[in-house]
């Protein structure tokens, strides 16, 4: 008999940051259907339609305490990171199109990357994503 595991609060918080991203993207898509246009707009938001799929698919392994999930949440974080600062570095602006500037890569890999590789990476979360049982909370 396994014993049972209540979910974090900050595995909470983390999946529901990762489901209120994706979020933001389709509503600043529908926002702007209306002076763009459908099909002048896909080109720009596909690849973060794309990463919002993805990151909805990893709050979902996130909050079912999956070791697969905590793992992207590790390596995703850093990797966000260094695309982030390298981005800003060499002053390429990928986002240029979405009225972003260029401070955007250091302000959102600091706050999300880091933050969610020192939290997935803590001794006692790590051990809660182990486990295959959860208490429903």
């Amino acid at each position: 008999m396994k014993m049972e595991k209540k979910r974090p609060l900050g595995v909470i918080i983390f999946a529901i940051l990762f489901i209120l991203i994706p979020l933001s993207v389709v509503i600043e898509f529908i926002k702007e259907v209306p002076f763009y246009g459908f099909r002048e707009l896909v080109p720009t938001y596909f690849g973060p339609f794309i990463l919002s799929v993805f990151l909805i698919v990893l709050s979902i392994g996130i909050f079912k305490l999956k070791e697969w999930a905590r793992a992207i949440c590790v390596w995703g974080s850093i990797l966000f990171f260094i695309w982030g600062w390298s981005c800003f570095l060499v002053g390429w602006n990928p986002l240029k199109v979405m009225g972003l500037g260029e401070l955007i890569y250091i302000i959102y890999p600091t706050i999300i990357g880091i933050p969610t590789l020192f939290y997935f990476t803590r001794p006692k979360v790590k051990e809660q994503f182990k486990g295959e049982e959860i208490a429903n909370a």
